[in-house]
């Protein structure tokens, strides 16, 4: 005979699950952090761990300069909103200077600079850490800090003061993520990086030129129209060569070009990178003489980038750019007449 199952003790399972949930909402506030960094810039920062760890000895200093959990000088809540604001500021500051020193000088290099540059500045902070605190395991004492019997008890329930405190800072925090990505200009312009970096840093150039020269919203509206139609216009002409002449990228010519991400599946001949950022930046300086050199740099740039990754010919990248400038020398000389088009 089979024994009967012991009867469900909703209790314990709300206990678990309010166990899980404290430990998930700390592994999803790291997650967080690691996606939202790759899936703006395409960089797996190793240090992302190691900053929070930082963040973590910010905050026991803080605890024990108020002399510990045991013998704290003023309250425990007021001790532990300038633990968490510590932290904050320290990890926020960090990193900011990760991103100056390791990160933003390797922009424009390889992918695999800044990921070997995010590991030395992960060993970094860990050894720097080891050094300077030790080896041995800090502890925030906090059953000292907050007692367990301080929270909601029911029956073989207990839930911690503490648990509500970690569980609702992190759905606050994850509120406030959402709607700074999806409500806010900050948030529009971290969208559009993540979808094109190049496109975006072209329409960032349009608009510091607008500001830099004192243009009004009317004509502010009128270049920033011509060059998103310019970029629109190149796009289908783009696409009309590549399925006009049809030609097969490195990797598929060549075996052994191995790319790190999957090619593109449309022919190679002339490259869209070079197309629009030709077209773009062709209309800005056109109207903007003075930026020209800067334009034309980070056309190239971006043209450049395809040939770094192994997805496209030098050839592609130069009929891409001719075909954009010249695109953009049709919509200057259409719609604003009183600036000569390009050469």
């Amino acid at each position: 005979m089979v024994a009967a199952l012991p009867p469900m003790d909703w209790a314990t399972f709300v206990q678990l699950c309010v166990n899980g949930l404290t430990l998930g909402s700390v592994y999803a506030l790291l997650a967080l952090g690691y996606s939202m960094v790759y899936g703006v810039l395409k960089l797996l920062n190793f240090a992302h761990g190691d900053v929070f760890m930082i963040g973590a000895f910010v905050g026991y200093g803080i605890l024990t300069s108020f002399g510990g959990s045991l013998n704290l000088s003023i309250s425990v809540w007021a001790v532990i909103v300038l633990m968490m604001g510590g932290a904050m500021i320290g990890c926020g500051f960090l990193g900011v200077l990760i991103e100056r020193v390791a990160y933003r000088p390797l922009r424009a290099a390889p992918r695999i600079a800044p990921l070997i540059s995010a590991l030395g500045v992960s060993f970094f902070l860990a050894n720097s850490a080891q050094l300077l605190f030790g080896a041995a395991s800090k502890s925030y004492d906090t059953f000292g800090l907050v007692p367990p019997e301080d929270g909601i008890h029911w029956r073989n329930l207990n839930i911690w003061w503490i648990q509500v405190l970690v569980i609702g800072s992190a759905f606050l925090f994850m509120a406030f993520l959402t709607w700074l990505v999806q409500r806010t200009k900050i948030g529009k312009a971290m969208r559009a990086v993540s979808f094109d970096r190049e496109a975006a840093a072209m329409m960032g150039i349009a608009r510091e030129l607008i500001v830099s020269h004192r243009r009004g919203d009317a004509e502010a509206a009128r270049i920033m129209f011509l060059a998103s139609a310019a970029s629109f216009d190149a796009s289908i002409g783009c696409f009309d060569a590549k399925y006009h002449y049809w030609f097969v990228r490195p990797p598929q010519a060549d075996a052994g070009i191995v790319t790190v991400f999957p090619t593109p599946p449309h022919p190679s001949y002339p490259s869209a990178h070079s197309c629009i950022s030709g077209a773009m930046t062709g209309v800005l300086a056109g109207i903007f003489p003075d930026a020209r050199a800067q334009l034309e740099a980070a056309a190239q740039e971006a043209s450049l980038s395809r040939l770094y990754a192994g997805i496209h010919y030098r050839f592609d990248m130069v009929a891409g750019l001719a075909l954009g400038r010249g695109i953009a020398s049709l919509a200057l000389a259409t719609n604003l007449s009183t600036v000569a088009p390009l050469p």
